[in-house]
């Protein structure tokens, strides 16, 4: 999804008859109205990905998806408008936040046994499988962060799924990588 909300939103941008130097300007001042709404969204999250990864966040499962969402845009408005920034914590904040939604969704249906903590890290590693096309490497990392192999089982589904979904729905983009979209000629730059 993050691909083809940026890809989509870097087009907005190019076809702007507006100097070069202005566009992450305007970007700029979006992500910053977006900031007005959901301050949150404004930094990397870790100290929010952090409470997710604990199940201490204690918001409802809309507004996790809201600000999943709202990241996604924010992220967008700065790369494809051509200003500073990555995708790797965003992605992770995206993953968390979704993660930490539909833990609160099975909660709020009743569902018991549900953790948290492992919809959240199962989150994060699918969305960075998928917008990075790394399942392995998001397979590694979270076992990495976890210190066991608890959650392998879930995590490589949630990786696999990921995976599948970005490799065959999003074939219009399949020959893109978002990190490689984001250099930007020189000569551009120029008024």
């Amino acid at each position: 999804m993050l691909p083809t909300i940026y890809y989509r939103i870097r087009g907005v941008f190019d076809a702007l008859r507006l100097p070069m130097v202005v566009k992450p300007a305007l970007g700029g001042l979006l992500v910053g109205l977006i900031g007005l709404v959901a301050p949150p969204l404004l930094s990397g999250g870790y100290g929010y990905m952090e409470l997710a990864l604990r199940g201490g966040l204690g918001m409802a499962a809309g507004i996790l998806l809201l600000l999943s969402f709202g990241k996604l845009i924010a992220t967008s408005f700065t790369i494809g408008s051509g200003g500073s920034g990555g995708v790797f914590a965003p992605m992770l904040f995206v993953g968390v936040f979704l993660g930490a939604a539909l833990a609160a969704l099975l909660k709020a249906l009743g569902v018991p046994g549900i953790s948290p903590t492992a919809l959240a890290l199962a989150g994060m590693a699918a969305v960075f499988a998928g917008v990075a096309r790394v399942p392995l490497a998001a397979l590694f990392m979270v076992i990495g962060m976890t210190q066991g192999h608890a959650l392998i089982v879930p995590v490589t589904l949630a990786v696999v799924v990921s995976f599948w979904v970005q490799s065959n729905l999003s074939a219009k983009f399949r020959d893109q990588i978002l990190y490689r979209s984001q250099r930007h000629d020189p000569t551009q730059l120029s008024p």
